[in-house]
């Protein structure tokens, strides 16, 4: 996935992100596409600037980088990520201002072209509630969520695998055998797969016997949707 993110990035000035709660999005764009970035994959380093995430919040303007508001100064390309876009509405923040923010989204990206480069990133439901006029938002911002969208797909068995087993690697975390398999096993397919990992791993991180996860830390804790209900009992 961050592999044809960025290679949409090489030939479209902006990209719409759209994904189901829970489904990943966040740590595809900060542990995938930024480092990546980072470390040249868009050009040369010291020619590209990556900003810092951004999310709308209740003071959209005042959430964006002040490099946005002076795009192109310097020589240098930039990278604008905002993570949930949807908040421009759901934190009620006054239409004039999101007007404001949308327009000045435009002006980042039309004042280099082919150098700056924005994603958005929001839920499949506000992207649908753009596309059909249920939201007033600008000509050009609506434009992008209808020619520049990329919709991420839910985590594969596999990404679930490398959720799991890369850290664990780093930190020289085992796991009894087959108790990677459960634990994917309880969460795939879910609308929220990733955060019932979490929650799951988090748990049994806390009953781990010294440097490996047991079966019966499993037990005792649960996976996926059955952690949760063992936390509330």
């Amino acid at each position: 996935v961050v592999a044809e993110l960025i290679e949409r990035l090489h030939s479209q000035q902006v990209l719409v992100i759209s994904a189901r709660p829970g489904s990943g999005a966040t740590s595809v764009i900060t542990a995938g596409v930024m480092p990546q970035v980072l470390a040249g994959a868009l050009g040369k380093v010291a020619e590209f600037e990556v900003l810092p995430l951004t999310w709308p919040g209740t003071a959209p303007l005042k959430a964006l980088p002040s490099e946005v508001n002076d795009p192109g100064v310097g020589g240098r390309a930039s990278l604008l990520v905002v993570d949930d876009v949807d908040e421009l509405f759901t934190y009620r923040a006054p239409e004039t201002e999101r007007l404001e923010f949308m327009r000045r989204l435009e002006q980042f990206v039309q004042a280099a072209p082919m150098l700056n480069r924005l994603v958005l990133v929001s839920t499949t439901s506000f992207r649908e509630g753009v596309m059909n006029s249920s939201y007033p938002v600008t000509s050009w911002f609506r434009e992008q969520f209808t020619h520049c969208s990329y919709r991420l797909p839910p985590v594969s068995v596999k990404g679930l695998h490398n959720v799991i087993e890369k850290p664990a690697q780093r930190i020289g975390l085992r796991f009894e055998e087959g108790l990677v398999d459960d634990l994917v096993s309880d969460v795939y397919g879910e609308p929220a797969a990733l955060p019932l990992l979490q929650f799951s791993l988090t748990r049994l991180w806390n009953h781990r016997e010294r440097n490996r996860i047991t079966y019966d830390s499993y037990r005792q804790v649960g996976g996926g949707r059955r952690a949760l209900c063992i936390a509330v009992d």
